[in-house]
C-alpha cells in the first residue's frame, strides 16, 4: 500500500530526520484498535525502529477530533530527534566551519 511505501522511505532517512509518525484512530472498534497497536509493536521492533504511536479518538466527534489533532501537533513541534553533528566536539568547541549540526 502508498502508506507502507511511505513507512519504508521514512526508515531510509537518517536517523535525526525521521519524523514522528503517529496514526489517528477515529471510533474504531476493538479488532480495528488491536490491529493497529499490533502494527505499531511491529514498527518499534525492526531492524530500523521508527518513532511510532496510535492514538485513539474514542467518539466520532468533530470537537474530540481536532482536541486531538491539535495535541498531536504539539507534540511534533516538541519532538526532538537524535541530533548528528559532522566534527568532534573539540572542533565544535572552536566553532570551526567544517563543522556541521543537523
Amino acid at each position: 500500500t502508498d502508506f507502507i511505501s511511505r513507512l519504508a522511505e521514512v526508515r531510509h532517512l537518517p536517523e535525526q530526520a525521521r519524523p514522528l509518525v503517529t496514526l489517528l484512530a477515529v471510533a474504531p472498534e476493538d479488532a480495528q484498535l488491536q490491529t493497529l497497536e499490533s502494527f505499531a509493536a511491529k514498527q518499534k521492533e525492526m531492524p530500523v525502529p521508527l518513532s511510532f504511536s496510535v492514538k485513539v479518538v474514542e467518539e466520532n466527534d468533530q470537537d474530540a477530533i481536532f482536541e486531538t489533532i491539535q495535541a498531536l501537533c504539539q507534540e511534533a513541534a516538541a519532538y526532538n530527534p537524535v541530533r548528528y553533528s559532522g566534527c568532534s566536539a573539540a572542533a565544535q568547541d572552536k566553532k570551526s566551519s567544517m563543522c556541521t549540526v543537523l
